[in-house]
């Protein structure tokens, strides 16, 4: 079975059922092209989506202007503007397996998020003295687009898991400003080294979920032609959370590095420590909260 063939498997048909059929069909898109590293690519997401529309929602997609039929971004807004989800709080626990959309999240409050899926990111290092230190992921971005961490845990920005892509790897949802944002991973590189000896590293960023960019690439011109994904992340042995990235059908582990209020990920802890020896290696946990 092709890669094709495969992704077409994953996404049933949409046929206008009703909110939750259209956010299930929503969800299945953006999984396919998440795994398939086409998050960016609009036009390839609308036109994959197009092959799953059956009966009258075929008969509604059908009707849309090309613009909208042929951009994700718009086409996703028409869904949910004729579909609506059902209102939060209905299912609850539909609501706490799946992502949030950009619509959804307007009426949803994050305190309302079961204290298991609730929480912030530590930062956990030692500094130079050999003493442990910690800081927390904060709202604010720096002029080169990275995630600053703040010394205060009052300051902390509030995050949940989002959906699982399987088992393991998952994304990770924040809330900014009243409204939810993807932590990201945004590289210098348009094509990073991966392997052992490799120094190359990527900025812990945030992403919207609506139009899938990142204040990385619009601050920092060094990104501009970097690779830049909503980033996965998995739970190791000692509960820390490791960000991991797919490349030619290889995941790799990335290692945390902190250096001031920021934080890295990077391809070699050994090789990048060589060439940046005033950051520490550091590791994040999810800190669960009331």
């Amino acid at each position: 079975m092709s890669d094709t063939q495969s992704a077409h498997t994953k996404v049933t048909m949409f046929r206008g059922k009703d909110g939750t059929e259209c956010e299930s069909f929503i969800h299945a898109v953006r999984r396919v092209a998440w795994e398939e590293r086409k998050m960016q690519d609009s036009t390839w997401m609308a036109n994959f989506a197009s092959l799953h529309f059956s009966g009258r929602a075929l008969k509604w997609q059908s009707d849309l202007a090309l613009d909208v039929r042929h951009d994700w971004i718009k086409l996703e807004k028409a869904l949910l503007e004729r579909w609506p989800p059902p209102d939060v709080g209905s299912d609850d626990e539909h609501e706490a397996q799946t992502i949030p959309t950009p619509a959804a999240a307007k009426s949803h409050s994050i305190e309302n998020e079961a204290v298991s899926d609730l929480g912030i990111l530590e930062l956990v290092y030692e500094d130079e003295a050999g003493f442990t230190q910690s800081k927390y992921l904060g709202t604010a971005i720096s002029s080169k687009g990275s995630c600053c961490f703040e010394q205060e845990i009052s300051k902390a920005m509030k995050v949940r898991w989002g959906r699982s892509l399987g088992t393991e790897p998952r994304i990770m949802e924040c809330l900014k400003d009243s409204r939810y944002l993807w932590l990201a991973l945004a590289w210098t590189y348009s094509d990073p080294e991966f392997g052992q000896g490799s120094n190359q590293w990527a900025r812990i960023t945030t992403a919207d979920p609506l139009t899938l960019t990142t204040e990385a690439f619009r601050l920092d011109t060094n990104c501009a032609e970097g690779l830049f994904r909503v980033a996965a992340w998995k739970v190791d042995s000692e509960q820390n959370i490791v960000p991991v990235w797919k490349w030619k059908d290889e995941v790799f582990s990335l290692t945390v590095f902190e250096e001031k209020d920021f934080a890295y990920a990077a391809v070699d802890p050994v090789a990048y420590a060589a060439d940046n020896s005033r950051e520490n290696r550091a590791r994040l946990r999810f800190k669960p909260v009331a």
